[in-house]
């Protein structure tokens, strides 16, 4: 088990500052691959949290913690539901569920087949210090929750296949755009 250090104090204790989250969600059979090179890109000084979602059959699920462990230079962990989230750190959740943000901003464990992707994991969380980065085809509900993020004052970030334009992007470029965004504020 690994410490993780927690966010410095906020001057008012009743009104806790959330740390910036970065929510990176891919599928397909090469999900896993993206998602990798995407995490293994972000700086390991990221003043962010970052939850990395993968879409897909179980033994690829089964696969995501110790494939991300291995690429990533942030530390990788599976959450406990109700687990603070910090910056620096990337969340990702076991096979059997998904990853999506409480009330108070701590990570939440769903069930799998319930969960809505981008929905879940973003419908909660401080929408104006959220990037959400697709790697993969947006749904129906993710680009719903994707403008009703971008309205709160959230980032997004498409690859050129989830926008419909052909090919997908580098990974490791959507991982310096969300760099990028999460750097813009404060």
């Amino acid at each position: 088990m690994e410490y993780v250090k927690p966010p410095p104090p906020t001057k008012d204790p009743l009104r806790p500052v959330a740390p910036w989250l970065v929510v990176v969600t891919a599928g397909g059979p090469h999900g896993l691959d993206r998602l990798a090179a995407f995490v293994a890109a972000l700086p390991e000084t990221l003043p962010a949290a970052v939850m990395a979602i993968l879409r897909g059959p179980r033994p690829r699920r089964e696969q995501a913690p110790r494939a991300l462990a291995r690429a990533a230079r942030l530390s990788v962990v599976t959450p406990y539901d109700g687990e603070a989230l910090h910056p620096g750190v990337c969340y990702v959740a076991d096979a059997d569920h998904a990853l999506a943000v409480g009330l108070c901003g701590e990570a939440r464990l769903v069930s799998h087949h319930a969960a809505e992707g981008l929905v879940a994991a973003v419908s909660r969380a401080g929408a104006a210090r959220t990037v959400a980065v697709l790697l993969d085809v947006a749904s129906k509900s993710d680009l719903e929750a994707l403008g009703a993020l971008r309205k709160a004052g959230g980032a997004v970030v498409l690859n050129d296949g989830a926008a419909g334009r052909g090919d997908l992007s580098d990974p490791a470029q959507l991982a310096r755009l969300a760099t990028a965004a999460v750097g813009r504020g404060d």
